[in-house]
């Protein structure tokens, strides 16, 4: 485990070194780095599992997937944000037609207006239904003393 642990902490250390040239601690993974996207490698140690990328970010499985959640629901709050703006901007655009006389126009942007505000409350309600994956309530740090 020592061997393994004092290879991983060099290759966070390396800087600028092509990736075929990163050794391999583990096998390689189905799953991206939450740090950079990049590829993981899986390093089994008795009963843990961590998770390596090529570039030297470290996790635990449970904090990848604690990664994995956040990204979705920056994710998902992008797409709210930009729902919103979509819909404010076919606003605009509805309004300045019905000005100039543009009826089949306007129509377009009011239903584009529409469809967007849908979309950006149904993103809305489903950050709500990302699970919390948080431990610290149910488990005790075996690491700290009781």
């Amino acid at each position: 485990m020592r061997n393994k642990l004092a290879v991983e902490t060099k290759i966070h250390e390396m800087k600028s070194i092509p990736p075929e040239s990163v050794p391999e601690v583990g096998n390689p993974a189905s799953f991206t780095c939450a740090e950079c996207g990049g590829p993981i490698e899986e390093i089994h140690e008795g009963s843990v599992v961590r998770f390596r990328c090529q570039v030297g970010h470290g996790f635990t499985a449970h904090a990848l997937l604690l990664g994995r959640l956040q990204k979705s629901e920056d994710s998902v709050w992008n797409l709210v944000s930009n729902f919103m703006e979509a819909a404010r901007l076919a606003d605009l655009l509805g309004r300045q037609a019905q000005k100039e006389g543009l009826g089949s126009v306007m129509k377009k942007f009011k239903s584009v207006h529409k469809t967007c505000s849908e979309l950006a409350n149904l993103f809305r309600g489903s950050v709500l239904k990302i699970p919390d994956a948080t431990l610290d309530q149910l488990t005790p740090d075996r690491r700290r003393p009781t």
